[in-house]
C-alpha cells in the first residue's frame, strides 16, 4: 500500500509518469532515465525503482541500465535485486570489452558497485577480493576502492593486510 501511495503522489508531481508502467517503457531511454533520476532525487526511490524495472525489456542490453537499477534497488530496499543487477552490469561491461575492465570512471564504478554488492550479500567473497585487488592496484588512492578492498580482505580473514590498506 505504501508503494501505491508513493506512486500516486509521484504521478501528481510528475506529469510524464503514465498510468500503465508498460507505457513508461515506451518512452525513449534517455528521457525515461532522466525522469527516473528526477523521481529518485525527489525521494520517491521505490517508484523510481519500479519504473526502472518496467524498462528492462527495452534496456536490458545496456550496462548503464543495470548499474542504475542496482543503485535504485539498493535505495528502494530491494536487496534481492541489488546483487543480480550489479552482476549483470559487471558481466555486460566485461563482455563488451573482451573480458577487460575498461580504465574509465564508469568502468571502475561498475566494478566497485559489484564488489560492494558481493560483500554486502556475503556471496563469492573470493571474487570480491579479486575485483577489489585489481582496482586497488590501479587506484590505491581512491577512497571507495580502499574501503571495498579492506572489507574484502577482512571477510577473507586477511586482517593484517586490511589494516595496511586502511592506514595507507
Amino acid at each position: 500500500a505504501d508503494g501505491e501511495q508513493d506512486l500516486l503522489l509521484a504521478r501528481e508531481r510528475f506529469s510524464k509518469i503514465p498510468e500503465n508502467p508498460t507505457e513508461f517503457a515506451a518512452i525513449p531511454a534517455p528521457l525515461a532515465q532522466a525522469i527516473v533520476e528526477e523521481i529518485a532525487d525527489r525521494g520517491y526511490r521505490k517508484v523510481a525503482y519500479q519504473l526502472t524495472v518496467s524498462m528492462e525489456e527495452a534496456q536490458s542490453e545496456t550496462v548503464g541500465y543495470w548499474d542504475s537499477r542496482a543503485a535504485l534497488a539498493y535505495a528502494a530496499g530491494e536487496t534481492e535485486d541489488v546483487l543480480s543487477s550489479a552482476r549483470r552490469a559487471y558481466d555486460q561491461l566485461l563482455e563488451q570489452n573482451n573480458g577487460i575492465l575498461p580504465n574509465t570512471t564508469f568502468g571502475r564504478k561498475v566494478a566497485n558497485n559489484f564488489a560492494a554488492a558481493l560483500l554486502n550479500s556475503g556471496e563469492e567473497v573470493e571474487k570480491s577480493l579479486l575485483i577489489t585487488a585489481r582496482l586497488y592496484a590501479a587506484f590505491p588512492q581512491a577512497a571507495i576502492t580502499r574501503i571495498n578492498h579492506a572489507q574484502a580482505l577482512l571477510v577473507n580473514y586477511r586482517t593484517q593486510e586490511a589494516l595496511l590498506v586502511v592506514q595507507s
